[in-house]
């Protein structure tokens, strides 16, 4: 999240601390007309809060409306936090024609897990949506809430071959959040790798983190370490980083001598604390 200016900041950290008595000025930052970092940081703060935040449901709930990202995004984050509380304001937003509301609402629901239960018919109808973000979204925070699989995950990994690389990189984060309950699609997401979107080759390197198969698709990983654009190869750092194979040393190491300072100050790190490093 992109940082408020520093005298910002420190407002919004003040507002914070003051609890119960921030809530309402932080819930204010998150309707005004700030920039969109002070109220993303806004809806961050009042999440931290927890149940004292209650009272800023209603303002979070606007914010999954928000035209910029990030604010929706922390404030579908802070309603994640508010448990219970925030299911009456999920449930318009899942019933909303915005559809940026239904996918904020849909990550919440998604990260509440058993908690969201009571939205599951909501969720549903919004996995026929003929958008692809939607259906995703819908099939991931279904799967998330209710803990049942079938063949969901299947047609996530569908849309791995969709013409739209946006697409392709929807598919990919979605899996990722299914962890190792999507291991099975493994290969189909080493695959992307030499997709011929830079976003959607990133993605696939930080879904085989996350699906926890870094290890098993190491080889297809060291071939890619060449990888014209300098986000892939910063997401290689960090796989390489979960790697215990000996083989990730010398791949790190390579890395160290990247023309980015920023990949080769992460692969030094990297090598730092790599548990294989005296091995090799």
């Amino acid at each position: 999240m992109t940082l408020p200016s520093f005298c910002q900041l420190q407002h919004l950290v003040d507002l914070e601390q003051l609890g119960v008595a921030g809530v309402d000025p932080l819930a204010q930052i998150v309707r005004s007309r700030q920039p969109g970092p002070t109220r993303a940081w806004a809806a961050a703060a009042l999440g931290r809060l927890g149940t004292i935040a209650v009272p800023a449901v209603p303002s979070l709930e606007q914010g999954l409306t928000d035209k910029d990202g990030a604010v929706r995004y922390q404030c579908a984050w802070a309603l994640m936090c508010l448990r219970e509380s925030a299911l009456p304001a999920l449930a318009r937003a899942l019933s909303s024609d915005s559809t940026v509301a239904v996918l904020a609402a849909l990550d919440a629901a998604g990260w509440l897990t058993e908690v969201a239960q009571p939205l599951t018919s909501r969720i549903k109808q919004h996995t026929k949506s003929a958008d692809p973000n939607v259906s995703m979204a819908a099939l991931s925070a279904l799967i998330r809430v209710t803990g049942k699989t079938r063949f969901r995950i299947r047609t996530i990994a569908s849309y791995l071959n969709h013409d739209d690389p946006e697409v392709r990189r929807t598919a990919l984060e979605k899996l990722g959040e299914l962890q190792d309950r999507a291991d099975k699609y493994e290969g189909a997401i080493a695959e992307r790798l030499t997709d011929e979107a830079p976003s959607v080759r990133q993605h696939a390197v930080l879904t085989l983190i996350k699906i926890g198969a870094v290890t098993s698709s190491l080889a297809t990983l060291l071939d890619t370490i060449g990888d014209e654009d300098p986000d892939v190869r910063r997401a290689l750092v960090i796989a390489f980083a979960h790697s215990e194979d000996v083989r990730s040393i010398a791949a790190l190491q390579a890395l160290t001598h990247d023309d980015k300072r920023g990949i080769a100050r992460g692969a030094e790190l990297a090598l730092a604390g790599h548990p294989e490093r005296d091995a090799a």
